[in-house]
């Protein structure tokens, strides 16, 4: 696994991005090696099955974790980006995943899935808030 070989260089001072399953990945890498961050920014983020093709939600699946609050406790700053238009994640479980990693909530208009094919290739709400 990548991560396991720069885990040293993990600390309370790292920063992560992450999005769409990546985000449920951090939070379950750092549970299970007790790793403390200081910042996420997750963006399209969901811990639940999304009702897509069994060849997403099959491979997503293996990504989810009932440990997220132990989450809450490794990570000091936590932030979720998120689109009402995202083609792929409802609006509930975007939100509902920024209410159980506890994170401070940022809806982005229009921005689909923040990906290219939804036309987003520049994240001017990102930027600023760095």
């Amino acid at each position: 696994m990548v991560l396991n070989s720069v885990k040293r260089f993990i600390g309370k001072d790292s920063v992560f991005f992450c999005h769409s399953i990546s985000c449920i990945f951090l939070v379950k890498y750092c549970v299970r090696n007790n790793i403390k961050i200081g910042k996420a920014v997750f963006v399209s983020g969901f811990n639940q099955y999304l009702g897509l093709p069994e060849d997403f939600d099959g491979v997503n699946c293996t990504m989810y974790t009932n440990r997220v609050p132990e989450f809450v406790g490794l990570c000091k700053e936590r932030v979720c980006f998120y689109s009402k238009t995202d083609p792929f994640v409802k609006l509930e479980k975007l939100q509902e995943f920024a209410k159980l990693v506890k994170a401070e909530e940022r809806v982005v208009d229009d921005a689909g899935h923040f990906n290219k094919a939804a036309g987003y290739t520049k994240f001017p709400a990102l930027k600023e808030f760095i």
